[in-house]
């Protein structure tokens, strides 16, 4: 639901937005033109995947996209682990988070 709010505020915003709710639909998704994405921004629980483990995947085959996690709960390891990708962000976070991440990997 968090998600949906998200994308609705993003695409009132004139953000192009593709919403998985899975990892197998995010892979999907890339594989059909990945260049379409400037960002790809994943919760920690998805119902098939960790965020971690599909941002891997996604590093791994298409290495110039820019990748954020996001989570309600930052272990040690999960900061640690979340160094290979270009950032975090912790829950609660709003639209304008989103957007400043979406500037960034536009310059």
């Amino acid at each position: 639901m968090v998600g949906r709010v998200i994308v609705e505020s993003l695409k009132f915003e004139g953000v192009t937005v593709v919403l998985a709710p899975t990892a197998a639909d995010a892979w999907r998704e890339l594989e059909q033109s990945a260049e379409r994405f400037a960002l790809v921004l994943c919760d920690q629980k998805l119902p098939d995947l960790t965020g971690l483990e599909l941002l891997a995947r996604v590093r791994a085959a298409y290495p110039s996209l820019r990748l954020v996690l996001t989570t309600g709960f930052a272990s040690a390891q999960v900061q640690e682990e979340v160094l290979q990708f270009d950032g975090l962000l912790t829950k609660p976070f709003g639209v304008a988070d989103v957007l400043e991440l979406l500037r960034d990997a536009s310059d």
